[in-house]
């Protein structure tokens, strides 16, 4: 009986010296944890990204197209001329002029005309006959001096081609009369702006102009009359002076825009 009591009281006394051993580190351990008073509020600041300003639309260069300058005949570039003129064959002509430089200009003419009338075969029925002639023009001209305001004095080259066709027929014979003409021009003139309307100009020049004809004629007579078919050609080069006038069908007439 000792025996036992002794065993059961060396086994409590072990764990209450174990309970007391880990009792002192436990509780080192919670004195020195700090418990903070309270937990912080995280508060979410607002993050601001700078914008552009917007730029008013008035003072946008693409809003607010830059005006074309007032027309002055002394600066002339990238203006656009319209006129009339003439050449032969083709009658009056549509000229289309532009200033790719203040001082030289470009010059595209065209013009045509047609004018087919009746007449008759050699069995007397109507035919309907053709007539008709066209002309072509490509020059340049170049300011050279302004000796008085708005009045210069131009250089001006000139290539034209032209060409008719020309039939005739009644019960007795065909004609047919077709002529060509390549021309070329060198000559000096002046253009002159109207004080009061300088879009408006008037022009005139004077120049040698070297000119090459082509003609060609058929005639073709009705077998049942006395008559021998005949088809002739030639070819006639010319050169001389010639002139412009003043009136709106030889071209003196421009409008700019």
């Amino acid at each position: 009986m000792k025996k036992l009591a002794m065993e059961r009281f060396m086994k409590k006394s072990m764990a209450f010296a174990f309970s007391f051993l880990f009792f002192i580190p436990a509780f080192s351990a919670y004195s020195q944890t700090v418990i903070p008073a309270a937990a912080p509020v995280n508060t979410v600041v607002p993050t601001v990204i700078p914008t552009a300003v917007p730029t008013a639309i008035a003072n946008s260069p693409i809003a607010t197209p830059v005006p074309k300058a007032t027309f002055s005949p002394e600066h002339m570039k990238g203006y656009l001329g319209i006129g009339l003129g003439s050449l032969p064959y083709a009658g009056t002509a549509v000229d289309i002029r532009y200033w790719m430089d203040n001082n030289l200009a470009v010059d595209l003419m065209a013009g045509g005309t047609s004018n087919p009338f009746n007449g008759q075969d050699f069995n007397g029925n109507s035919v309907q006959v053709p007539d008709w002639g066209y002309g072509l023009s490509l020059g340049f001209k170049e300011n050279l001096e302004e000796p008085v305001h708005d009045v210069f004095v131009q250089l001006i080259e000139r290539l034209n081609y032209s060409q008719n066709y020309d039939e005739y027929e009644d019960t007795n014979e065909m004609t047919v009369t077709q002529n060509q003409i390549v021309s070329v021009y060198l000559g000096l003139g002046f253009e002159a702006f109207i004080p009061f309307w300088e879009s408006l100009s008037i022009e005139g020049s004077v120049g040698l102009t070297a000119t090459d004809t082509f003609n060609e004629s058929l005639a073709v007579y009705n077998p049942n009359y006395y008559g021998t078919n005949s088809q002739t050609s030639s070819n006639v080069f010319a050169a001389g002076l010639t002139s412009g006038t003043f009136s709106i069908l030889s071209g003196s007439v421009h409008f700019y825009f």
